[in-house]
């Protein structure tokens, strides 16, 4: 009878201990979400800056049309300006990316760490407490002996 309530014990606790890895993991990655949700804002801004840049430098080199030059519109100061803003606003959003990329691993180290810490619980508590792994146990821990 000892060895049927030390082996429910044993399982209680190792069910105890998956439920809290999830709920840690799953903490994690709503963290991981709301971090992620906040960097696609941040893309989407990027991105409308991107097309205001794109539209200045179209304007630019609409105008420099017009007015006949051309031949030689990639090497007027102005046309110079909006293609150094259009590369710095894409390197923003490149930026994001690279963001997200390591928020997704951060959240995977973090995962990977918690299995391993909560496995290394369970294995612990399953060869303390008497299990089949040997019977650890002495008279003085276990007062139904």
């Amino acid at each position: 009878m000892n060895a049927i309530i030390s082996k429910i014990v044993q399982l209680s606790k190792n069910l105890g201990y998956f439920v809290l890895q999830y709920a840690y993991v799953c903490l994690y990655w709503l963290l991981r979400l709301a971090k992620v949700q906040l960097q696609q804002w941040s893309r989407f801004t990027g991105k409308r800056a991107v097309q205001k840049a794109y539209s200045g430098l179209g304007a630019e080199v609409y105008s420099a049309y017009n007015l006949g030059r051309d031949s030689d519109w990639a090497k007027l100061p102005a046309v110079q300006q909006q293609l150094k803003r259009v590369e710095e606003v894409e390197s923003d959003v490149f930026q994001v990316d690279a963001v997200v990329e390591q928020i997704n691993d951060e959240f995977a180290a973090k995962k990977a760490e918690l299995q391993a810490r909560f496995a290394a619980k369970r294995q612990t508590k399953a060869t303390g407490f008497g299990g089949e792994a040997g019977d650890q146990s002495t008279s003085a821990d276990d007062p139904m002996r």
